[in-house]
């Protein structure tokens, strides 16, 4: 396992702006969630909220958070395909190339 306190001590200052972040995308999710959830309920189905996790995990830790919580969710192939698709053409326009 991780060495929690030895990462803390050498994250230093990071830590904070780290948690704020981590702060921000769950607030985040929570709002859009609130604000969209019938739209992603006749989308992805019962899958919609798995969508919504595994997509808040992408923001936070990268690519590897979403496939690990996509996986431990059981996200069905469809609807990961249809969020990983989606989060690349958005990344796309608010990256541009």
């Amino acid at each position: 396992g991780a060495n929690l306190r030895a990462i803390a001590s050498r994250a230093g200052r990071l830590m904070p702006a780290f948690a704020l972040g981590c702060l921000g995308t769950v607030l985040g999710t929570l709002a859009g969630w609130a604000a969209l959830r019938g739209p992603l309920a006749s989308a992805f189905g019962a899958d919609a909220l798995k969508v919504v996790a595994a997509l808040a995990a992408k923001n936070i830790g990268g690519g590897l958070n979403f496939v690990a919580v996509a996986g431990a969710l059981g996200l069905s192939p469809a609807p990961l395909a249809a969020a990983l698709a989606a989060d690349n053409v958005m990344a796309l326009v608010y990256f541009p190339l």
